[in-house]
C-alpha cells in the first residue's frame, strides 16, 4: 500500500504529460496595441498578446521572438524575453514593447518622409516549455501607427494701428497647419513679436483651441510697440525688416502632451 502511494505523483505525471500532448495548443487569442509615449522624433507602443495556455499548469516567462515589417519590408527583428507567466488553463497577457524612430523609418523608405501613419505587420511567435515538448505559438498582427509630425506656420500679414511717438498696436495673423491623423490642442504654446533685438511687449494670442486632423486654423497675436526707434520709422511712413514670430511650449494630442521644437518665422510687413 505504501509503496501504491509513493507511486502515485510519478503515474499521475505521465498521465498528465499524455494528455498535454494531445490536448489543444496553445494559441494567440487577440493582441492590444497601447501608446505608451510619442513626440515629434518617435512613437513608443506596447503590443499587449493575449496568449490561451490550455495546460492544467502555468507556463513560466515565454519569450518572443518577433519582426516588424514595413511597407511589405523587415524593418526590426528582435527577441524579448518577459516575466509574465501564463496562467494554468487560461490566458494571460504577454507585454512586448516595440520603439519606431521616425528618422531611421525616414530613411528607409522614401514614401513615409511625409506620411502621418504607417502600415505594419508583427509577425514571429512565443516561445515557451509545456509538460511534453517546447512549443512556439505563432503571431501575426497588422495595423497602422501615427507618425507625429510638426505644425506648420505661415504668416498672413502685418498690421499696424494706433501709432504715435508712445507707442504702436502690431496686428499678426498666422495660418496654422496640422498634418497629423489626429486633432492638436495649442493652449499650452507660448509665442513671441520681436523686430531685430528688439522685442514686441504683452504679446497676446487668440485661443487657436483644438486643430482637426489635417486641417488649418487661423491664429492671431496681437502686441504693443514702444520702442522709440520704431515708432519713428513708423512715422515716416518706412518699411520695417526684420519682423520675427517665435513660439514654443507644448500640444496636446490623444497621446498627452507633446513637446514643441521652439522655432520662428519671418514675417514680410
Amino acid at each position: 500500500m505504501m509503496r501504491m502511494s509513493a507511486r502515485l505523483p510519478v503515474i499521475l505525471l505521465v498521465g498528465l504529460a499524455a494528455g498535454c500532448s494531445t490536448a489543444k495548443r496553445p494559441e494567440v487569442r487577440a493582441v492590444n496595441v497601447a501608446i505608451k509615449n510619442i513626440d515629434f522624433s518617435g512613437v513608443g507602443t506596447v503590443f499587449n498578446v493575449d496568449v490561451y495556455n490550455p495546460y492544467p499548469v502555468r507556463v513560466n516567462k515565454p519569450k518572443l521572438q518577433y519582426g516588424m515589417d514595413i511597407a511589405g519590408t523587415e524593418f526590426i527583428r528582435a527577441e524579448h524575453s518577459t516575466d509574465i507567466d501564463l496562467p494554468a488553463g487560461g490566458v494571460g497577457t504577454v507585454p512586448l514593447p516595440v520603439q519606431l524612430d521616425y528618422s531611421r523609418l525616414r530613411a528607409a523608405f522614401a514614401q513615409l518622409r511625409d506620411a502621418s501613419e504607417v502600415n505594419y505587420r508583427l509577425h514571429g511567435a512565443i516561445l515557451a516549455t509545456g509538460l511534453d515538448y517546447p512549443w512556439d505559438v505563432p503571431l501575426d498582427h497588422k495595423g497602422t501607427l501615427p507618425i507625429l509630425r510638426l505644425p506648420s506656420f505661415s504668416a498672413a500679414r502685418v498690421r499696424f494701428a494706433d501709432a504715435s511717438l508712445t507707442g504702436a498696436r502690431v496686428a499678426l495673423e498666422v495660418d496654422v497647419h496640422n498634418p497629423n491623423i489626429c486633432d492638436l490642442g495649442f493652449a499650452d504654446v507660448s509665442y513671441s513679436l520681436s523686430f531685430g533685438p528688439v522685442p514686441v511687449g504683452r504679446v497676446r494670442a487668440s485661443a487657436l483651441g483644438n486643430l482637426a486632423p489635417r486641417s488649418i486654423g487661423r491664429l492671431s497675436l496681437v502686441g504693443e510697440i514702444t520702442a522709440a526707434g520704431i515708432l519713428s520709422q513708423l512715422a515716416r511712413g518706412e518699411r520695417l525688416g526684420g519682423f520675427v514670430m517665435a513660439w514654443s511650449g507644448t500640444v496636446q494630442t490623444p497621446y498627452g502632451k507633446v513637446t514643441l521644437q521652439p522655432g520662428q518665422l519671418g514675417v514680410k510687413p
